[in-house]
């Protein structure tokens, strides 16, 4: 059975109900930005009636798009199951779900967001330079954005022949290339030949 609520205390008022039957969730996947009480609270008025009743708390896993290092911290406080951000990868929701309800349960249960590779990768990211080649002004904004939200720097240039002056001038001081395909002036696969 799933919990399909509009809102976040509906969703709360199916989990107490369900919990109340013999088949109570084992699993709750919980948006951290909802309208009237965030995931964090959520998750904390779950385990808390989970022990009012003496059952076993679901495994709870935080989803989340922005700001997710402070979302990854509270939810490790709470001592949540795992962590994903959207969108989410159907692979990867099925390989951190099965390994969840696989082997030892009382392991599984104690694991944290870093088991599932998250913080790694952030720690590996922060301080990367990032050369992104984009001509859509938005679409520089969003990129740029994510990644300085995770510690990457960007450089950013409009069309590929920027981008094959920028490497050919100091190609030491950048990590990786994001690029887009098609462009004004020299298109991404041009450019990706030049560059290479």
């Amino acid at each position: 059975m799933s919990i399909a609520s509009q809102t976040p205390l509906a969703a709360l008022a199916d989990y107490e109900q369900e919990l109340e039957s013999y088949a109570p969730y084992g699993i709750i996947l919980v948006d951290w930005r909802m309208p009237s009480i965030d995931g964090i609270e959520v998750s904390k008025r779950i385990n808390a009636f989970a022990q009012t009743k003496d059952k076993t708390p679901p495994g709870i896993f935080m989803i989340n798009a922005h700001g997710r290092n402070e979302a990854m911290r509270k939810a490790d406080e709470l001592g949540l199951a795992g962590f994903f951000v959207k969108p989410l990868n159907t692979s990867l929701l099925i390989d951190v779900i099965t390994d969840y309800f696989a082997d030892d349960k009382a392991s599984t249960s104690a694991r944290r967001m870093n088991d599932f590779g998250e913080e790694k990768t952030l720690k590996l990211l922060e301080g990367m330079r990032v050369l992104l080649v984009e001509d859509n002004v938005i679409n520089q904004q969003v990129a740029v954005g994510i990644l300085d939200e995770v510690g990457v720097k960007a450089d950013v240039v409009d069309n590929g022949q920027l981008a094959v002056d920028r490497m050919r001038d100091n190609p030491e001081s950048i990590d990786v290339i994001l690029m887009d395909l098609q462009m004004p002036v020299m298109d991404g696969y041009t450019a990706s030949k030049e560059i290479s």
